[in-house]
């Protein structure tokens, strides 16, 4: 058995210590992480990442299958050309459980299906080629009119995960 103390004057100088770093940290952070409007300067070409964030213009006009993949790319996915599924399928006017927790993954993106409810939508759901997952993923898109409503990325396996489009979005189903 080990009995351990600290005396107050240890303590004092850890915590000391650590505010010294936490400061050197934040003057690092302001000094070198200024933000720039040329991203190349940090990046070398055709590696900027891409930011998931659409705004509602960017998630409008999407009329045709190119402009599908575009926005799928966008977000950091390769898909197929082609989708492998077309279904209209009908936003319920009531949420259950279920499509409460997928709504709310989709607010992690941006997205809302409250609007929707009891609207017939069109899901194009993609094979995406690009996820670590070794088994089959699909990339869905809700659409309304032209407009994007929605967005996933899921395994095919019935015991398989479901997360946002946006990779940065750690909510997992």
């Amino acid at each position: 058995m080990f009995i351990y103390s600290v005396k107050g004057s240890l303590v004092k100088a850890a915590a000391a210590a650590l505010a010294v770093v936490i400061a050197a940290a934040v003057a690092a952070a302001v000094f070198f992480g200024g933000e720039s409007s040329d991203a190349s300067y940090y990046y070398p070409e055709g590696s900027i990442p891409r930011v998931a964030v659409k705004t509602a213009k960017e998630l409008s006009g999407i009329k045709t299958a190119a402009d599908r993949k575009a926005l799928l790319i966008s977000y950091g996915w390769d898909v197929e050309d082609e989708p492998f599924e077309i279904a209209e399928v009908v936003i319920p006017k009531t949420f259950d459980a279920v499509y409460t927790k997928y709504n709310e993954l989709l607010k992690g993106d941006g997205f809302d299906l409250s609007g929707y409810r009891g609207k017939t939508v069109r899901r194009y759901t993609y094979i995406v080629k690009n996820h670590e997952y070794k088994g089959t993923v699909y990339a869905e898109l809700l659409i309304s009119g032209d407009r994007v409503i929605g967005a996933d990325v899921c395994s095919a396996n019935a015991d398989g995960f479901i997360h946002g489009i946006n990779k940065n979005n750690n909510i997992i189903l």
